[in-house]
């Protein structure tokens, strides 16, 4: 009795997870990019193929759910903050500024998989 219950609860989990798309004639019914993981791995995939050597001169992705898309993009990590004290004995703290940018962001439709691509300002 137990493996039908749990095979309506995992038809029921996977129609809500596609209740969203639309299906289209001769194609698989989506999401195709359900997930974060799918969406950072999608990222990783084009960044590497686009620019193999500096695509890593950001290391953190952050995928972001936005709806319909899944926005996803690189940040360059936060150098931690460094304190000491100066001849007065006064407690100083360092300053970060980040200058530049031009990162590669996505916008990845969670439906279909299109990816549109842009370098961050």
């Amino acid at each position: 009795m137990r493996a039908p219950t749990a095979l309506v609860a995992l038809f029921l989990s996977a129609g809500l997870a596609m209740a969203g798309c639309p299906k289209k004639e001769g194609m698989i019914e989506g999401p195709v990019v359900p997930t974060k993981q799918a969406a950072k791995e999608i990222y990783i995939a084009i960044a590497k193929a686009r620019e193999p050597k500096a695509w890593r001169k950001q290391p953190d992705i952050f995928v972001l759910d936005e709806g319909a898309t899944w926005g996803v993009g690189q940040d360059s990590p936060v150098p931690p903050v460094k304190t000491w004290k100066n001849a007065q004995g006064k407690v100083m703290e360092t300053i970060t500024v980040s200058t530049g940018g031009g990162g590669l962001e996505m916008e990845i439709d969670k439906c279909t998989g299109a990816v549109a691509m842009h370098y961050a300002r």
